[in-house]
């Protein structure tokens, strides 16, 4: 037997139970029921401690299902946690635990998109292609 390839496979089958795990819907996961208006980014589902500092504040406070979500806005989650937010109507952007985004803001005739300071999302997009613009520090992707 290999003994290098064990780590690989480890490492392989930890990050497909991490992706599993962000994806599963937990059957008493806080649901939002309010029909959102288009290029409006809100708080769909609520998984443990999540928490927004509004543009500029350095102050963060508890978020809610259905919270709308602006431009220079940070969102954060705890131990434990996913939140999804409702990036556009047919666009959903999962945060994992341990995560931190801020909303970029959307100057004319470019994307939308989000900066990443730390932690773990997945995107999932169900309409025609488009585009969204994330900033990392520095940044592993993968994809199946």
């Amino acid at each position: 037997m290999n003994l290098l390839a064990l780590p690989k496979r480890r490492a392989l089958l930890a990050v497909f139970w991490g992706w599993f795990a962000l994806g599963l819907e937990p059957a008493l996961a806080q649901q939002s029921t309010n029909v959102q208006s288009t290029n409006e980014i809100r708080m769909l589902v609520l998984e443990g401690t999540v928490e927004i500092s509004e543009g500029g504040s350095s102050r963060w406070i508890p978020t809610q299902v259905g919270q709308p979500v602006k431009p220079f806005d940070r969102v954060r989650t705890g131990p434990n946690t996913r939140v999804m937010i409702s990036w556009s109507p047919e666009s959903r952007v999962t945060l994992g635990q341990l995560t931190e985004i801020m909303i970029r803001d959307r100057p004319p005739g470019e994307e939308s998109g989000l900066h990443l300071f730390r932690g773990i999302f997945k995107l999932l997009h169900r309409d025609r292609p488009g585009r969204i613009r994330i900033v990392t520090p520095g940044a592993n992707a993968g994809g199946v």
